[in-house]
């Protein structure tokens, strides 16, 4: 179960996505400069569709719309899910940025200013961030030019360099912080003090949904954990709920992985039918068409393909129905 999609993303956006959360997080990981100058009180996290389809599968982001002196302000997060330091991670966060006051303007053309944007790089990986931060740094030096070099420094949050006692002052944003700073290895001995804190909670609605998916997070997504690593865990836990909590998320994932597995199943089979009748019509198959067949996900379009090997002459053709 740990192939299941963007399990990093899909956590950071579920608990990120509460004003309440955003807000801690913006508390605990803005330089003090910073926050001293923004209205917190007016935190609102915003859908950031504008940009979604550019981000990667190693990429997410996360847009707050806060104010300072009465004037917007704009808090924008792009989150690195590698383990590894990306050299043109601040490249692309100026273009998601231009992306942003585009869609500002579309909105409020009549105004005359755009909004102030703080970007922010938030990045749990485990190696040392060596990559430029600075946008001028991707430039050379050139004597007399440098008016014309565009210059800016994003917020580097980096997971690693931060205390665990600084990780959030609430239980909730305290322990998603920490399981994230720990997702790529060595979360093994936290896990214990992790679930601990939030089965010390009230079991109530929105403790029992954050609960399931900090669960659910730490079984998929976290390197080091398995299925056992959590139920041993909950042998220390006290709260019945907690514990009932888990046993019915661990069977949820059970057959959503049985189901899954078929389906990936199935999908393996259908390809490796149309490789074959394609060799046996063409002789060979190229390595960017069996990339093609391979990375197919929908089982329609992969019959289609196979029903059109008779009457097609190319291997074209015939893929043309996985476009």
């Amino acid at each position: 179960m740990k192939g299941l999609h963007k399990p990093h993303d899909k956590f950071f956006r579920a608990v990120f996505s509460e004003s309440d959360n955003a807000r801690e997080l913006l508390q605990c990981t803005l330089p003090h400069r910073i926050l001293s100058m923004l209205d917190l009180r007016t935190v609102l996290v915003e859908d950031s569709g504008v940009i979604d389809s550019e981000l990667s599968e190693f990429q997410s982001d996360l847009l707050i719309r806060t104010r300072r002196r009465g004037a917007p302000v704009l808090v924008y997060v792009l989150i690195e899910h590698k383990s590894h330091p990306e050299r043109w991670t601040v490249f692309q966060l100026l273009k998601y940025m231009m992306r942003l006051w585009e869609a500002e303007h579309r909105r409020h053309g009549k105004k005359n200013t755009l909004p102030e944007i703080i970007p922010v790089i938030f990045y749990h990986g485990t190696e040392r961030w060596r990559m430029p931060l600075r946008f001028s740094l991707y430039f050379t030096p050139g004597y007399g030019l440098q008016p014309y070099v565009p210059e800016f420094e994003p917020v580097m949050v980096n997971l690693q360099q931060l205390n665990d006692d600084a990780l959030g002052t609430g239980v909730l944003v305290g322990a998603a912080l920490k399981t994230l700073k720990y997702s790529l290895g060595n979360l093994r001995p936290y896990l214990v003090s992790i679930l601990r804190a939030v089965s010390s909670l009230p079991m109530d609605g929105k403790n029992r949904a954050f609960l399931k998916m900090l669960l659910e997070y730490i079984i998929v997504g976290c390197k080091d954990i398995e299925e056992r690593d959590v139920k041993r865990a909950f042998q220390s836990v006290d709260s019945r709920e907690a514990r009932e909590a888990y046993m019915t998320l661990a069977e949820q994932l059970l057959q959503r992985g049985k189901r899954e597995g078929m389906l990936e199943g199935k999908l393996r089979d259908k390809q490796e039918v149309l490789l074959q009748l394609l060799a046996r019509k063409f002789g060979s198959v190229g390595k960017g068409e069996r990339l093609k067949i391979t990375a197919a996900r929908d089982p329609n379009k992969l019959d289609r393909a196979i029903e059109g090997i008779l009457s097609a002459d190319t291997i074209a053709d015939i893929l043309s129905a996985l476009d």
